[in-house]
């Protein structure tokens, strides 16, 4: 791994500013710019991902986690937050497969344990819908999930 370039770090502690402020899309555009500098910055991905989560656009979100994982394997945060997208958009084995990573890597995280239990309930209370249907449109609060940021 490279060193983060100081301008990507810069935007990212200006994400992390913006987040703390409550505002989620200036937080975003941050993380995109620290992105455009550094794209290797697993991080910044992660935490892009979160902001996503809390737009609920679940997609994008899942896309910045699988990104981040990408980059850093052994990181249990982002795969943690992926479960949780998994469980927004109703993919719950997949939500149970990352989180039991997530604690495999990491058997304390609070929060991957959360998101592994909520898979495993909605497993056994909603299973995955098949195929041929268009799965509703998902919509969970952000703020009534255990996201982690990087800081």
């Amino acid at each position: 791994m490279h060193p983060v370039p100081h301008a990507a770090r810069k935007e990212f502690e200006r994400a992390g500013k913006s987040a703390e402020k409550g505002a989620n899309h200036e937080a975003i555009q941050h993380l995109r710019k620290a992105l455009a500098i550094y794209p290797d910055y697993a991080e910044a991905h992660n935490d892009l991902g979160v902001g996503y989560l809390r737009q609920a656009a679940y997609a994008e979100a899942v896309a910045e986690f699988q990104a981040a994982i990408a980059l850093d394997s052994s990181a249990a945060r982002p795969l943690s937050n992926l479960a949780i997208a998994w469980v927004a958009l109703r993919r719950y084995r997949d939500a149970e497969f990352t989180a039991r990573r997530a604690i495999s890597l990491d058997p304390g995280f609070a929060s991957a344990k959360r998101a592994l239990d909520l898979a495993i309930a909605r497993v056994i209370i909603l299973p995955n819908p098949p195929k041929t249907q268009a799965p509703p449109e998902p919509r969970m609060e952000a703020s009534s999930l255990t996201v982690q940021q990087g800081r």
